[in-house]
């Protein structure tokens, strides 16, 4: 069953919440309000999967090739024809925003893993569109607590049908 909303996604999900409660169903989204964060935090978990295989995928290939990694002092030496291509670490990674629970996964995979596929200076791109820049938004008002996260201003309009 499709059920068309008359408004913004967070609509939608409102929408959704109430039915969910009305009926007992269990509701699985990766958006999280208050009281409801197991399952959100759950998918985020989920997402670093993701991650771990690019992260595996990145070493298998660096052992395989003629990049010499070790983990002295940390990040360890690297020697390889600089093409950034396989066996190489990873440089940057580029993660769109959505409602930010893959875009925080990543970024936190990144920021804590200790594996030599990871550059030791990668840099975190976190792509989301100019009328629905909420994360941005959020920068530019120096929010530092959940408390004082803002709303998208945006249109948030997509061309997903369904999302609108």
């Amino acid at each position: 069953k499709v059920v068309v909303v008359d408004g913004s996604y967070d609509d939608a999900i409102g929408m959704v919440r109430k039915e969910a409660e009305a009926n007992g169903w269990y509701l699985v989204s990766d958006q999280a309000w208050d009281g409801y964060e197991t399952i959100p935090t759950d998918i985020m978990v989920g997402y670093s999967t993701i991650f771990q295989e690019v992260e595996e995928a990145v070493e298998d290939e660096m052992r395989e090739s003629d990049v010499e990694t070790s983990m002295d002092g940390f990040w360890g030496t690297r020697q390889g024809d600089g093409s950034g291509g396989y066996g190489e670490p990873i440089t940057h990674v580029v993660l769109q925003a959505g409602v930010g629970g893959f875009a925080a996964a990543g970024a936190a995979w990144v920021a804590t893993s200790s594996s030599p596929a990871w550059h030791k200076d990668c840099q975190i791109i976190i792509a989301e569109p100019s009328d629905a820049a909420c994360i941005l938004e959020n920068i530019q008002a120096k929010v530092v607590s959940t408390e004082e996260l803002k709303m998208c201003s945006g249109k948030t309009e997509s061309l997903m049908s369904g999302l609108n």
